[in-house]
C-alpha cells in the first residue's frame, strides 16, 4: 500500500494545475521521466489550466506544495552552477518573496504569542509584509514610544503535522534518489548526480 496517498494526489493536482510538465523538453528527458510528464498531463487540472505560459509557475507550485517544498527550492536556488537560468530566476524568489499568509493570520499569531492585542503592542502595524519566506514573514511596525521595529511572524505547524510532512518527504527523497541514480545521464546530469548523493 502506498503511504500518504492523499498527499500524493494533492501534489499531482498542483503539478498539473501549474503545468510543470512544460518546464523541460520531454525529448531531452529519460523515458521514465517522460512517463511522469504524461501522468501530470492526464490530471483534469491540466486540461483547463491557463498556467502553461506563466513565467512563475514553478515558484507558485512550490509555494502551494508547502514549507518543505519551498525549502527545497531555496536550497536549489543557491546552486547557480547546476540550475538552468530560466528555472533559477523563479527559485531565487523563494528566498524572500514567497506568497505571504494573510495579515489577519499574522496578527492572530502575534496575539497568541505575546498575549496582547496588536493595537496594544504597537502604535502602527503594517499589514503588508516586508518579506516572506517558507515558515515566516516580517512586518514593519512602530512602538508607542515612536521606535520603529521589525516583527517576525512564524507559521504555526503542530508537531504531529510536522512529523507527517517529514515522513512523506523522506519517503519521496528515497524514491527520487533511486530514480536519479538510474538516470544520471539526463538533461542536467551534474545536478541529478549531486541530488542522488545527498542521502
Amino acid at each position: 500500500m502506498i503511504p500518504h496517498v492523499s498527499r500524493l494526489i494533492e501534489l499531482w493536482r498542483i503539478a498539473a494545475h501549474y503545468r510543470l510538465d512544460t518546464l523541460f523538453p520531454a525529448e531531452e528527458l529519460p523515458e521514465k521521466a517522460r512517463h511522469i510528464l504524461s501522468l501530470i498531463r492526464m490530471h483534469p487540472a491540466a486540461w483547463s489550466s491557463k498556467e502553461r505560459k506563466n513565467p512563475l509557475k514553478l515558484k507558485q507550485a512550490l509555494e502551494d506544495m508547502g514549507p518543505l517544498a519551498i525549502k527545497l527550492g531555496q536550497l536549489l536556488s543557491t546552486r547557480r552552477d547546476l540550475i538552468p537560468p530560466e528555472v533559477l530566476q523563479q527559485l531565487v524568489l523563494l528566498q524572500d518573496r514567497v506568497k505571504p499568509f494573510g495579515s489577519d493570520v499574522a496578527q492572530m499569531r502575534i496575539q497568541e504569542s505575546l498575549k496582547a492585542d496588536v493595537n496594544t503592542l504597537f502604535a502602527r502595524f503594517d499589514e503588508q509584509p516586508l518579506a516572506a519566506a517558507s515558515i515566516a514573514q516580517v512586518h514593519t511596525a512602530a512602538l508607542h514610544d515612536g521606535r520603529e521595529v521589525v516583527v517576525e511572524v512564524t507559521v504555526l505547524i503542530s508537531a504531529s503535522r510536522f512529523c507527517r510532512i517529514l515522513k512523506f518527504w523522506n519517503g519521496s527523497a528515497i524514491f527520487w534518489k533511486n530514480v536519479l541514480k538510474r538516470h544520471a545521464r539526463c538533461i542536467y546530469p551534474k545536478l541529478f548526480r549531486t541530488i542522488a548523493r545527498l542521502s
